[in-house]
């Protein structure tokens, strides 16, 4: 869309939604309805996501749950624009302050969530990482995913 408005996303951190059920409840009752207002006003729109620990491990290990968002999202014409990966467990906990930095990026299981999440959110996405708006091929994504290892702590070795 040619507009001069900033492209407008809707985080779906303001809900909870653990399991797959949950989240597509959320776009359709949610964020499809937010998304077409934003279109009629000729705004841009897409999805701010945030998936607990829960459903990325749901969506990184079924492929057919992951095809059932992706057809979702296309359904609703919301492409994944972010993903945060800040808040790990339920962000909907009576305590959530302190509790988001739990666990940090030094441990494996932080750091194997932030993974799994830019797995799941590269397979919903296009990835445009390269001068004049190139899509990345599957062999550009392995380049820079090594180069995101090159400490060579196997982080980022095949599955």
């Amino acid at each position: 869309m040619g507009s001069s408005f900033p492209r407008l996303t809707y985080c779906s951190n303001v809900h909870p939604a653990s399991g797959l059920a949950s989240q597509l409840s959320t776009l359709r009752d949610y964020t499809h309805p937010i998304a077409q207002l934003a279109r009629q006003e000729g705004r841009a729109f897409g999805l701010g996501g945030w998936w607990p620990t829960t459903l990325v491990d749901e969506l990184s290990q079924n492929a057919a749950a992951l095809q059932e968002l992706r057809s979702q999202l296309g359904a609703i014409d919301v492409p994944l624009w972010t993903l945060n990966v800040f808040p790990y467990g339920n962000f909907h906990e009576e305590v959530v302050k302190t509790a988001v930095y739990s666990p940090d990026w030094g441990g494996e299981e932080r750091l194997m969530y932030t993974r799994r999440c830019a797995e799941v959110g590269a397979a919903l996405s296009s990835l445009v990482t390269l001068p004049g708006g190139r899509e990345a091929t599957e062999s550009d994504v392995k380049d820079i995913m090594r180069q995101y290892d090159r400490d060579g702590n196997g982080v980022l070795d095949e599955k």
